[in-house]
């Protein structure tokens, strides 16, 4: 399937859902989140003394009144939620087909899941930012070429914003590894780390003699022979490395949520199941 036809589906997909914000809704019209500063919402936040040039219609009258003080009513600003999405663009994201598809996908449905939400969603991809209807071109066009540590986020988000921010990922390096979940999650009002790994990840079918290279470095490469005990001592690490990612996210107060995805190009029924994963993952929710 191509990518296109990929985004197509993920937004048929979406209808039923919306992202599930990570606070309750404050009483605004627009926005799931609360932001920094001081606004217009009708959600009370403070009082402050009155200052000449103040806005009078913010007076508490009521409180003059009782002891013949100015004092101005507070009320938290209210902004459309911002949903970052940190695709992480290594080469070995693209490394199987239906592996490639699944981020791709996953990234398409929660902009429209997001955008079901009154929200703000960006795609942030080598730390470029793509908003708005630059969102599904640049996810489109994303090339699968990067070298093996993402580009971490940079705290805070746009006008006062507090975002939520999932990262997609494979995972698949141990370098700086701490760092990138220490700046996703700063600054944020939820960060969800999604782990894609292929069939062929997860459980490599290879026996015999092969030339293995690094997919995100082709300059290196190793002889090898496959067999039982190098598959079992992979797996091993494997196993170990998805424990240190459980605990590193439990850290930072999150979770790991990971997608298992075909080597081939995947077909309708899996997306259908992808969907609902992140429906049962309490990523998204029904409208």
């Amino acid at each position: 399937m191509d990518r296109d036809a990929v985004i197509g589906l993920a937004r048929d997909l979406a209808r039923p859902y919306r992202l599930t914000p990570p606070r309750e809704r404050s009483g605004g019209r627009i926005g799931a989140f609360a932001g920094r500063r001081d606004g217009h919402s009708v959600d009370f936040h403070d009082f402050r003394q009155y200052q000449p040039g103040d806005d009078l219609r913010r007076v508490d009258w009521r409180g003059y009144a009782r002891n013949g003080q100015l004092h101005l009513k507070l009320f938290r600003e209210e902004v459309a939620p911002v949903v970052e999405v940190h695709l992480d663009a290594s080469a070995s994201m693209a490394a199987y087909p239906g592996k490639e598809e699944a981020v791709v996908f996953t990234a398409a449905f929660l902009f429209e899941t997001a955008v079901a939400a009154e929200g703000r969603p960006v795609l942030v991809v080598n730390a470029r930012r793509h908003a708005g209807n630059d969102f599904r071109s640049a996810l489109a066009a994303v090339r699968f070429t990067g070298g093996a540590v993402p580009a971490a986020a940079t705290p805070g988000g746009p006008g006062g914003a507090v975002p939520v921010r999932f990262f997609l990922s494979d995972f698949l390096f141990t370098d700086g590894l701490a760092d990138v979940f220490a700046r996703h999650q700063a600054g944020s009002g939820g960060f969800h780390p999604l782990m894609f790994l292929s069939a062929s990840e997860t459980n490599p079918p290879w026996r015999g003699q092969f030339h293995l290279h690094d997919i995100e470095n082709p300059d290196v490469g190793v002889d090898m022979v496959v067999g039982a005990d190098a598959v079992r001592a992979y797996k091993e690490r494997l196993h170990r490395h998805s424990e240190g990612l459980a605990a590193l996210a439990a850290r930072f107060g999150t979770s790991i949520v990971r997608i298992d995805a075909p080597d081939a190009p995947a077909d309708n029924a899996f997306f259908r199941t992808l969907a609902d994963r992140l429906f049962r993952e309490r990523l998204v929710s029904s409208r």
